[in-house]
């Protein structure tokens, strides 16, 4: 609790730029990347919407092991629909959206970047993209709080989106539960028509897009994906 409170803090007391980020102590940034946003947020005509996400490597002790190119989908239901949205060490940000959501919430221990992403997104800001620009490296590690704590991370990580659904008006809500079960449903379907993956797990992401979604059943991906169930893998 000390730590996110200093780390808000230092953010919001002291910080003197216009752009804000932060690193983990066991994360490091891509040489040359400060330099980049620089560029970038100068390269914008309206500076105070600079929100950019950079791609992250994933290293260990062995090196690089993994590469996460940021999420360009920057509707909430997307968001809200899997377990993906930015990862924090490639993102960069401004004051004003710093002060608009009024910092970190420090009730939540691990995902209180994912829950200022979201207010964020609520607020109307929209973020762009780098698929090809290194923004920083991630440490993978045994001791990582997220890999450590892996159940209370993921019964945060629910009781996160929850909360921040919870907090809509009712018709709003409905809108967005209805947003968010279509989104799920079309990723099953997106996962279903992907190469190599098994019989059972096709039969279960179509029963559960129906069930989310009964449109999909509307869709040609849909049929097309039930026409193929008889070849063990599926060839997209």
């Amino acid at each position: 609790t000390a730590y996110r409170r200093q780390r808000q803090m230092c953010i919001r007391d002291r910080a003197t730029g216009e752009i804000y980020a932060y690193l983990n102590s066991d994360d490091k940034y891509a040489p040359g990347i400060l330099q980049t946003v620089a560029d970038d947020y100068r390269g914008m005509g309206d500076g105070s919407q600079f929100w950019k996400a950079y791609v992250v490597e994933i290293f260990d002790a062995s090196g690089i092991v993994d590469t996460v190119y940021p999420n360009e989908k920057c509707q909430l239901s997307e968001w809200l629909s899997n377990t993906f949205g930015l990862l924090q060490p490639g993102v960069f940000w401004t004051r004003k959206m710093f002060e608009d959501t009024q910092g970190f919430d420090e009730s939540f221990h691990y995902v209180f970047d994912r829950n200022f992403f979201m207010y964020l997104l609520k607020l109307g800001h929209t973020y762009t993209t780098s698929q090809t620009t290194v923004g920083a490296m991630y440490r993978r590690h045994e001791d990582a709080k997220t890999v450590r704590d892996h159940d209370v991370f993921q019964a945060e990580y629910r009781a996160c989106d929850q909360q921040f659904i919870a907090g809509y008006p009712i018709l709003p809500r409905l809108h967005l539960q209805h947003q968010i079960c279509r989104s799920k449903a079309w990723g099953l379907i997106a996962d279903s028509n992907r190469t190599g993956i098994g019989r059972r797990l096709r039969v279960e992401n179509l029963l559960g897009a129906m069930l989310r979604h009964p449109p999909v059943l509307l869709s040609g991906t849909f049929w097309n994906i039930v026409r193929h169930l008889r070849h063990p893998e599926h060839k997209a």
